[in-house]
């Protein structure tokens, strides 16, 4: 388990180039995770004919593939925590006590410039998550396609909710800024309103199956 002294370090190291570089290289790593975790999670549901009718084979298929899943799901799982680290570092990097009356005291947060570059690099890899769209491929029916897509999409809203809220569901001021601030809500839109026009196609499908047979 990675400490939040780590994670400070990490925080008021990250200005220099090194850290920047070292910051998006891992956003590419999450993005890749997520991808091959959707590919996997895709090829278990997928109706492929590649070996149709033999069930043996189809057996070791999904036997091989789970142990795959499993450690990519792990990778994701450990990269997430850190960065879940790294979103608390920076809602917590600069809380200042305020005095009110009868002694009590509040605290007013406000961002360090290591925490705001911090936190608008984090909210990349969502923007990209939600912007991912797969080009035609010649191996994979359309079908298959708009599966695997929308797995992407549900795999990055489950990595994208710690990111933006903590265990209590209270906001995490500094991301959500910067989650407006980067258009990532237009993204978040976008893959919104793509997902409830497959879901309406896939209705219609099905409706005029019913109804022809």
């Amino acid at each position: 388990m990675i400490n939040s002294s780590f994670a400070y370090i990490i925080i008021n190291i990250i200005l220099n180039e090194i850290g920047i570089r070292i910051l998006k290289n891992l956003n590419k790593l999450c993005l890749t995770l997520i991808y091959e975790k959707s590919i996997l999670l895709s090829l278990c549901s997928f109706e492929t004919n590649i070996i149709e009718n033999d069930l043996t084979t189809n057996e070791i298929f999904i036997k091989t593939i789970k142990p795959l899943l499993y450690v990519s799901s792990k990778l994701s799982q450990a990269l997430s925590e850190f960065y879940n680290l790294l979103v608390k570092q920076c809602a917590t990097s600069q809380m200042k006590p305020i005095s009110r009356r009868f002694n009590q005291q509040s605290f007013v947060y406000t961002p360090t410039k290591a925490a705001t570059l911090v936190a608008s690099i984090l909210i990349e890899v969502l923007k990209d998550g939600l912007s991912f769209n797969l080009s035609a491929n010649t191996n994979l029916t359309e079908n298959q396609i708009e599966k695997l897509r929308l797995t992407f999409f549900i795999c990055t809203i489950g990595f994208a909710i710690p990111m933006l809220f903590d265990k209590h569901h209270h906001p995490y001021m500094l991301m959500l800024q910067q989650f407006e601030l980067s258009k990532t809500q237009d993204a978040l839109f976008s893959a919104l309103e793509w997902t409830l026009n497959l879901i309406n196609r896939q209705s219609l499908i099905t409706y005029n199956q019913q109804n022809t047979n």
